[in-house]
């Protein structure tokens, strides 16, 4: 599909969520000064074919790109991407400058001396968090993605005939389409994002407004997948009907319920764990909010065990609250149950709204 046979058009942004288990696509146009959801699509992705953002299998890769922007808006071109964790390293860092004129140069040679990659294999990126002009500091988030892997990808979306204008890291997209869901609220002091995926979950961690840290866990929807296979006895596609809120066939509930507690203890020590490491770096012991998205979400029960385990209110992601959209779009299905699945993707769009 060549580029030069589609139109270039304005007003218009792409957000595509690359996920191991799915690929999520979120069309908006600015239109009166506001953001209207004008197309919306999720297509499953083959195990194996993408893993951790790196494309594992090029050819099935196009093949599943392909129809889901033929599902959606075939005139799509430019695309905003997002970057798995594989070969992707961030580091909140404090600089000291005399003056705040020309910094960007010794902040990008400070980021090749920290990072473990080899300069000549890595794109590196910065956002300034904070600048305090009596101490001459400055706290900086960088980023660098190596090369091969975020290639890798790029090239594939250009053989399915799109264009990424913007390659972005997953959480951080999170975070755009979180901000633009809560303008209205007052910030908590400690705020967690919790995007739980099908191989693992990252937590990041929001300290009075701004970016502290994150954490990756193992644990996702696939783990949970197949406790249930293993405890039960029971195959991927039963499972997997579990997963979904369905009751299977000489299967009691007393037994899932207990697989899946099982589950969420594991997932909620692995929370415990990561909420550690940012206890002791931060000297900050509570949590205000904590606000999920991404597919294990609607794990039955799962959002439920972790706010009862914490304490407080676990919050939903709803990336269309404040989008404008008409209902045909979603066949006047009520979206609540699928919303967290497209916050990634969303907040794709927004970068390049």
């Amino acid at each position: 599909m060549a580029l030069l046979s589609k139109k270039q058009r304005t007003n218009y942004s792409v957000g595509l969520d690359i996920g191991s288990k799915a690929i999520k696509l979120v069309e908006l146009k600015k239109e009166d000064g506001n953001l209207r959801l004008t197309a919306v699509g999720v297509k499953d992705m083959p195990e194996g074919v993408v893993v951790n953002g790196i494309v594992k299998e090029k050819e099935t890769f196009i093949n599943v790109v392909t129809q889901l922007i033929n599902q959606c808006d075939p005139e799509i071109v430019d695309v905003v991407i997002s970057m798995g964790t594989a070969g992707i390293l961030s580091d909140k860092i404090e600089f000291s400058f005399e003056n705040f004129d020309n910094v960007e140069e010794t902040i990008l040679w400070e980021a090749t001396q920290r990072s473990p990659f080899d300069v000549e294999d890595i794109t590196i990126s910065y956002k300034i968090l904070r600048k305090d002009h009596e101490r001459k500091k400055m706290q900086v988030l960088l980023v660098a993605a190596k090369n091969p892997n975020m290639q890798m990808c790029i090239d594939a979306l250009y053989e399915a005939g799109l264009r990424p204008t913007i390659v972005d890291v997953s959480s951080y997209a999170f975070n755009n389409c979180y901000a633009k869901e809560s303008e209205l609220e007052e910030s908590p002091e400690t705020l967690i994002l919790l995007d739980i995926g099908h191989h693992g979950s990252r937590l990041l961690f929001i300290k009075d407004g701004l970016y502290h840290s994150a954490r990756d866990i193992s644990i996702g929807g696939e783990y949970i997948t197949k406790t249930l296979q293993k405890q039960l006895k029971i195959d991927f596609g039963q499972a997997t009907s579990i997963m979904l809120g369905h009751r299977v066939e000489g299967i009691s509930l007393d037994d899932i319920q207990a697989s899946l507690q099982f589950s969420f203890e594991e997932f909620c020590s692995s929370f415990d764990m990561a909420f550690s490491y940012y206890r002791k770096d931060s000297g900050d012991n509570s949590v205000e909010k904590v606000v999920v998205c991404g597919g294990g979400v609607y794990v039955p029960g799962l959002v439920a065990f972790l706010s009862h385990h914490l304490g407080i209110e676990v919050s939903v992601s709803n990336p269309f609250s404040f989008l404008k959209y008409d209902s045909e779009l979603f066949n006047n299905v009520d979206t609540s149950n699928f919303a967290a699945l497209l916050s990634i993707a969303t907040g794709l769009a927004l970068r390049g709204a």
